[in-house]
């Protein structure tokens, strides 16, 4: 769990450093590892980070692509990263981040980088030379990505508070929102429970720059049906998916563990994470003293 706060100003005016941090600090939580900003004259960015791949300062974000014409803030991980070197000029990455894999392969693909990701991701990258900024959440939504918009300022963020913090936005209650809270113990994106600050939807991208915003769907799981085959049994394609999903999210460069809750989906996965690893896979269990 990584965080972020993006703020783009279409005008070419000064955005307070100080309330900025502060802002920033709301979301401090997310990342107890490392902390960077970046500024020019449109836009603020501030990460925190919590390291998972290359936890070393090669990693660090706000990341620059190659030709330093764009920047990325990104929370998540991409599990076929290094697949996705060999579609890159992979001799120019400096580390082994998926972060940097990633910026550098929208640099060369743009929107098409996203039919190529699998992992969980919310991310931002701006464009220096063009002013736009492109934003994108994984296919389910397992990431976070506020945002909120008016003429002159755009606001991105993991978190609502931080973006609430910065003071440049005037909010109400959204009663829609409260209501399918309420009702569903949920919230259909893009609905928060504050107007006017919107959540991108699972399988979207936004498109931002000082003219106008587009948000568009990439993803729909009623027709991304290409992988299913007929010939072979459904519970035999199912469990090579989860084979193949696991042995991906075990790529990583700190030490991997798996929640049980003692239910056959935990302990399928337990096993599976211990055939395809060389090391013994610890598990946890939570409990609470009230049940």
């Amino acid at each position: 769990m990584c965080g972020y706060l993006f703020v783009f100003s279409k005008k070419k005016i000064g955005i307070d450093k100080k309330i900025f941090l502060e802002s920033s600090k709301f979301i401090n939580h997310r990342g107890p590892d490392d902390f960077a900003t970046f500024y020019d004259e449109n836009v603020a960015i501030s990460f925190f980070r919590l390291s998972i791949r290359d936890i070393s300062s090669k990693g660090r974000q706000p990341m620059m692509s190659f030709s330093k014409k764009k920047i990325i803030v990104f929370n998540g991980e991409i599990y076929n990263s290094p697949s996705l070197k060999n579609k890159i000029n992979s001799n120019k990455l400096t580390g082994n981040s998926d972060t940097e894999v990633l910026i550098n392969f929208f640099e060369k693909y743009e929107e098409q980088t996203l039919q190529n990701l699998k992992g969980m991701f919310s991310f931002v990258i701006y464009d220096m030379e063009k002013k736009k900024c492109f934003l994108a959440r994984d296919r389910f939504g397992i990431k976070p990505l506020y945002y909120y918009s008016s003429k002159n300022i755009l606001i991105f963020s993991s978190e609502l508070r931080s973006i609430l913090a910065t003071n440049l936005i005037k909010i109400r209650l959204n009663t829609s929102g409260i209501f399918q809270y309420l009702s569903f113990g949920r919230l259909g994106t893009p609905e928060t429970l504050l107007d006017p600050i919107r959540e991108l939807p699972p399988g979207h991208f936004l498109i931002a720059n000082k003219k106008e915003i587009q948000v568009n769907k990439y993803w729909d799981p009623l027709r991304n049906t290409d992988s299913y085959n007929p010939d072979i049994s459904v519970t035999k394609q199912i469990g090579q998916a989860l084979e193949d999903t696991v042995r991906l999210h075990l790529v990583s460069d700190v030490p991997l563990g798996a929640f049980l809750s003692g239910g056959i989906d935990s302990s399928a996965i337990a096993s599976m994470m211990a055939d395809n690893s060389t090391i013994p896979i610890n598990t946890l269990s939570v409990t609470f003293k009230e049940k």
